[in-house]
């Protein structure tokens, strides 16, 4: 069976990183190598990583500890100057896997060897306790640049740390570390760019934990980082990518969405973010709602909402957030 390479960037870590740690070390599939990144944290990670260095004594744990601190896209860089399998994967510190995650992903690679890249469900864990389990709303296999498409316009999911790569498709490609928000996804779906075939299954191994301190929950963005991010993703998938009329409403599709994200990180915020909605909502073009119209209507409608009305898409948003996720507004 192939040997995988695990990536997973520590930064304030230290309630949760030893959980990541043990399930990834703890999997069916033995021939795995972990490489964690402490990114110079200032809590106590990097002691509980010395601590899990001495007391598993495991030759397939590497930790790098960072000097300064760099943030995530420096951290995983890190790991990607070191790693060695012939796939790869991602963990956020504060998420963990069940102990098949590898085999399965694998086994899907094994029975169709032009996949390269597998993606799976999920288990989301809220903050009340509660648990629910998600999968893309695409389930099976697709072409690479039907994949993107896929990715760009939410029917496979955003994320990096639900899916494994081959090694192949990060060749020469590194995260992005003038950009601070979205840089996971693009960089996801320029590996999703250059895979032969990409395969959605139902399973949950992936369990991800929602708290409101992580990134995705915490700072509100710049709206510029949004618009580094879809530039660099545009740069890399090329011109003559960006002129086929699918890949463009696909692209048009994420960028609506992105400044959906953007205008709902604003609206959670206890600050005055009046600025940042309004530069999301005037963000939002025609060819953007038209082109968001034609692959996902629902989301065209929300839209398309929070350009006429944002107070009543604020209001609908806050409660979707408290019913959905367990988190307060």
């Amino acid at each position: 069976m192939a040997r995988v390479s695990v990536i997973t960037p520590a930064y304030r870590g230290e309630d949760t990183i030893r959980r990541a740690v043990v399930s990834v070390l703890g999997q069916t599939m033995p021939d795995v190598e972990l490489i964690v990144v402490d990114d110079h944290s200032p809590d106590n990670t990097a002691g509980v990583l010395r601590d899990l260095e001495k007391e598993l004594a495991d030759a397939r744990l590497t930790v790098i500890y960072h000097e300064n601190n760099t943030g995530v896209s420096g951290a995983r860089n890190s790991a990607l100057e070191r790693a060695s399998g012939d796939y790869i994967a991602f963990l956020d510190g504060d998420d963990y896997w069940e102990p098949t995650y590898l085999e399965r992903m694998l086994r899907e690679v094994e029975s169709a060897p032009d996949t390269d890249v597998v993606c799976c469900g999920r288990t989301i864990h809220l903050s009340n306790g509660q648990t629910r389990t998600e999968n893309s709303r695409f389930l099976g296999t697709l072409a690479g640049p039907e994949a993107v498409r896929a990715f760009l316009t939410d029917n496979l999911t955003p994320f990096l740390w639900d899916k494994l790569f081959a090694a192949a498709t990060f060749q020469n490609l590194r995260f992005p570390e003038h950009i601070h928000r979205g840089e996971d996804q693009v960089v996801a779906a320029i590996a999703l760019s250059r895979a032969r075939q990409v395969t959605s299954i139902p399973d949950a191994l992936a369990n991800y934990v929602v708290g409101t301190q992580s990134l995705t929950w915490g700072r509100v963005p710049d709206p510029q980082e949004y618009e580094d991010a879809a530039r660099f993703l545009a740069e890399q998938l090329g011109p003559e990518w960006m002129a086929e009329p699918e890949n463009l409403s696909a692209f048009l599709v994420y960028r609506t969405l992105a400044m959906m994200i953007l205008a709902q990180s604003a609206m959670r915020s206890e600050k005055d973010t009046a600025d940042i909605v309004r530069a999301a909502r005037h963000a939002i073009s025609l060819p953007m709602l038209r082109a968001t119209a034609q692959a996902r209507p629902q989301l065209a409608a929300g839209a398309a909402l929070l350009r006429t009305c944002p107070a009543l898409y604020r209001k609908i948003y806050l409660r979707y957030v408290r019913s959905t996720y367990a988190i307060a507004d």
